[in-house]
């Protein structure tokens, strides 16, 4: 069976990957000053991340409809039988259902999975429903595969400026003072639609400790098969997190990745954290 694969730019799949895969990735829209740019496309982290240097406050949205109505119709048309869709969590964004409207309408039969997470993880999930194609597994056998990936994935980072968090609506203006000044970093817990300030400690090194005792329990416990040190622009202090955690898993893939822009928007520049499954 022909298959597609599709995902959006909140997963922060590297571009060349994506091609050498046939992947389609339909970006979400970053928007500075009323100005619309396609992630990943039009805007990149460095640039992003640039103009939050000099002040300027971000907002991000789902594609257009029409978006996927131009790539399910191109597939259509070169043969595909169906697609399998793996989507930012509804919970962050409206892009699932732009992508099932547009399905829809072209009348073609796509797999729409709800990631229920954003970024590194949904690559977790897209990487395994890959393997079970290419094991030439029935579609119905690879969505079930995807499925199960995206239940033992999970995300800790740390937020180090609250104030992107109270753009956000998830802090008082007050609350995000005093934490700045008393140098309070909130860890967020991704998984499974659940996006929640887990834990809030005092400094950096608090936040990364807090968060390794984390995996190193699920290390223990459940057998952890890969990690990924995930940063918002800080990839010297995630590249050092990374050479500690090979020293002390021998065993287990450790890779560095991007939060990527659509996360930068609430999380801000030096966010860091872990994400593994297992």
């Amino acid at each position: 069976m022909k298959i597609a694969w599709i995902t959006d730019s909140a997963s922060c799949i590297d571009l060349s990957y994506a091609k050498e895969n046939n992947i389609h990735v339909v970006p979400l829209n970053v928007i500075f000053d009323g100005n619309s740019y396609k992630d990943m496309i039009e805007m990149d982290e460095h640039e992003f991340y640039r103009l939050i240097a000099q002040g300027k406050t971000p907002t991000t949205s789902q594609p257009a409809v029409g978006d996927f109505v131009q790539v399910y119709t191109q597939l259509k048309s070169e043969g595909y039988e169906a697609a399998i869709a793996i989507h930012i969590s509804s919970k962050l964004s409206g892009t699932l259902n732009a992508s099932q409207i547009a399905a829809e309408m072209v009348d073609f039969p796509v797999h729409i999975i709800d990631s229920g997470i954003v970024a590194k993880p949904m690559l977790f999930a897209l990487e395994e429903g890959l393997r079970l194609y290419r094991a030439e597994k029935h579609i119905d056998e690879i969505v079930a595969g995807i499925k199960t990936t995206l239940e033992r994935v999970i995300a800790y980072f740390m937020i180090n400026d609250l104030s992107f968090l109270h753009r956000g609506g998830r802090l008082s203006a007050t609350s995000a003072i005093i934490g700045n000044l008393l140098q309070i970093k909130p860890i967020l817990m991704l998984r499974q639609q659940k996006l929640e300030i887990f834990e809030k400690v005092r400094t950096t090194r608090r936040a990364k400790e807090f968060i390794y005792h984390l995996l190193e329990k699920d290390v223990a416990e459940k057998g952890v098969k890969e990690i990924n040190v995930v940063h918002a622009d800080y990839f010297a202090e995630a590249e050092n997190w990374a050479a500690q955690l090979r020293e002390k898993f021998h065993d287990i893939h450790i890779a560095i990745s991007s939060l990527g822009t659509v996360v930068g928007v609430h999380s801000g520049p030096r966010a860091i954290g872990l994400t593994w499954r297992f």
